[in-house]
């Protein structure tokens, strides 16, 4: 895969060319004093959102890391790390994103979704009160993205499997913080769609849980998925292979488009392998003539199998 094809699934450069059929969402360029504070180590954050381009004070950060706070610490001394942050976090630069973020949230109605060009920070949900990416302030959006490995992914090696190994030769990149309205979605509408050499070749069931509906309409559920691809994706998105995740609510409703993810293993399979992904093995559903519409699908099928 090439380095290009990477960037092309970063989601500024394929959202102006399917808005219509994704989420609605605000994208807010991340200057360099954010993208500092994000690498720094340690949970830092800011006091308030509600005192935009305010004095950040004495306390201009609040400290969530117990590595670096014990029990016995003097509260007056201030670590070189924790100066740093705090210089960060007052500096124009910082202040001025913080609002943006703010009037951006409350332009999508309160709560949003964050992510950056690529990932979302849904590896750390454990940490947010709560325990979804649903974010209400900037802290909340802090928070989730500095206490993310696929977020640290996205800012040290993007273009790690891409074919392109001097660093110098890969694209620049603009990072900014992408924030959807959010809305509440279903996992047993979330699929998880491979396309391979411009050809929809297979679809996974994303969610680990049984859902008794799918057999009966895994049919429809694929043939509205590749409806949707010939029509909308295929024409436009450029890259040869990639993985679009897309979300169907049920009966007559039409897939959104939620995502779309490099054809790479970085990206997860789900129920498939990458080895049968990418033709290195045979698919079953080949060889048993399972396929609808020339295309894999795989789902829960009890509690006890795990796709069929």
């Amino acid at each position: 895969m090439k380095a290009q094809d990477i960037l092309n699934c970063s989601f500024p450069l394929w959202y102006v060319n399917f808005k219509e059929v994704t989420i609605d969402a605000l994208v807010v360029k991340v200057p360099q004093v954010f993208l500092d504070y994000l690498s720094t180590d340690g949970i830092y954050l800011p006091d308030s959102d509600s005192q935009p381009h305010g004095d950040f004070g004495d306390n201009a950060s609040t400290l969530h890391s117990q590595n670096l706070i014990q029990s016995g610490d003097n509260p007056q001394s201030v670590s070189p790390q924790e100066s740093r942050v705090q210089n960060l976090l007052k500096t124009d630069d910082f202040k001025e994103f913080q609002d943006h973020v703010v009037q951006a949230i409350a332009e999508l109605g309160g709560k949003v979704f964050p992510k950056l060009n690529w990932s979302s920070p849904r590896d750390a949900c454990w940490i947010a009160v709560n325990g979804t990416l649903c974010c209400e302030t900037f802290n909340d959006i802090c928070l989730l993205l500095k206490s993310s490995d696929f977020i640290a992914h996205d800012l040290t090696d993007p273009f790690l499997l891409s074919s392109h190994t001097n660093c110098s030769d890969h694209p620049q990149i603009e990072y900014v913080l992408v924030l959807k309205r959010w809305m509440e979605i279903m996992p047993s509408g979330e699929y998880r769609c491979f396309v391979r050499d411009k050809n929809l070749i297979a679809i996974s069931q994303r969610s680990s849980q049984y859902y008794s509906f799918i057999e009966s309409e895994k049919g429809t559920i694929t043939r509205k998925i590749n409806r949707f691809f010939n029509r909308v994706l295929k024409p436009t998105f450029p890259n040869e292979s990639f993985v679009f995740d897309v979300y169907l609510a049920g009966g007559s409703a039409k897939p959104l488009l939620v995502d779309i993810n490099p054809f790479t293993t970085i990206t997860d399979s789900l129920l498939f392998s990458w080895e049968e992904l990418n033709g290195e093995s045979v698919l079953p559903e080949v060889e048993e003539s399972r396929l609808i519409e020339n295309i894999a699908f795989r789902h829960i099928l009890s509690e006890g199998e795990k796709w069929k």
